[in-house]
């Protein structure tokens, strides 16, 4: 497989993407708006990746300090990378930032709430348009620019499975972006139980590469990448199952009276 097919598998998933984008705002009446909440979900993608690098930096800081390692050689903090003390953080801040950017973004943006299916699946298609474009699409570039390097390499393979890891991903953030949009509707901050859920299923997926790390790393490079990616995208079906057949059906009524206004008449598509 050489680099044009890879070019290619990145270029259709983006094109995916938004396709279905397209058909979404060709049905709406208002399209600006829906084209307002895609751009949304990809800015609040890259403020959320990017806030959380630095308290990330920092604990990974402290806890190399409480290994005892000399921090001051970058070759001695090389074998701790698979530390579990250093792997978990990476999971629970992104399950912490992300969700809780996305929770910002729906409540602070009126259009988001004003569909109960467009709103929250724009928004969510945004969000992994942009970790798709600047996680994967940087991955390609690095991996274009070094020569020598075989399509059985370890690099090639990982570049092999993003598109593969990157469809189980939107499946994850379209869901949650459902989650999340629902409990914007409960009152107390106790009782957001979508956005709380969101954070912890956002964790444990996350929590996925730290155990297939911890456990399998015995296994060849290319068998543990492709069953990692398999869990990947077991436990996406599983949670779009659940959130299309249980959640959402569940979760219906708090948004038939938007508890955060004192009127239905920004939301035309609610009912009383």
């Amino acid at each position: 497989m050489d680099s044009f097919q890879f070019s290619i598998s990145i270029c259709s998933l983006i094109v995916v993407s938004l396709i279905v984008f397209i058909v979404i705002i060709r049905k709406s009446e208002n399209k600006t708006s829906y084209l307002w909440i895609f751009l949304i979900g990809a800015v609040g993608w890259l403020i959320a990746f990017f806030i959380r690098l630095i308290p990330l930096q920092l604990i990974h800081m402290l806890m190399l300090l409480l290994l005892g390692v000399d921090v001051s050689n970058p070759e001695n903090i090389k074998p701790y990378a698979s530390h579990p003390l250093l792997l978990i953080w990476g999971p629970i801040f992104a399950g912490i930032f992300e969700e809780l950017m996305r929770y910002l973004c729906i409540s602070q943006f009126k259009d988001i709430k004003k569909d109960k299916f467009r709103g929250p699946f724009v928004l969510g298609l945004g969000w992994t348009t942009g970790e798709i474009i600047y996680l994967y699409g940087i991955t390609l570039i690095n991996i274009l620019s070094t020569p020598d390097l075989t399509w059985t390499s370890e690099p090639w393979v990982l570049v092999a499975a993003g598109p593969f890891e990157r469809l189980s991903a939107s499946i994850l953030h379209l869901s949650l972006s459902f989650f999340v949009f629902y409990s914007i509707y409960e009152k107390r901050w106790s009782k957001k139980y979508g956005l709380w859920l969101a954070i912890l299923l956002h964790f444990a997926f996350d929590f996925i590469i730290v155990i297939w790390v911890l456990s399998f790393a015995s296994l060849s490079f290319v068998v543990y990448i492709w069953t990692l990616e398999i869990a990947f995208f077991t436990c996406g079906i599983v949670l779009a199952l659940i959130t299309k057949y249980y959640w959402i059906p569940k979760q219906q009524k708090t948004y038939l009276i938007p508890q955060n206004h004192s009127s239905l008449e920004e939301y035309p598509n609610a009912k009383e």
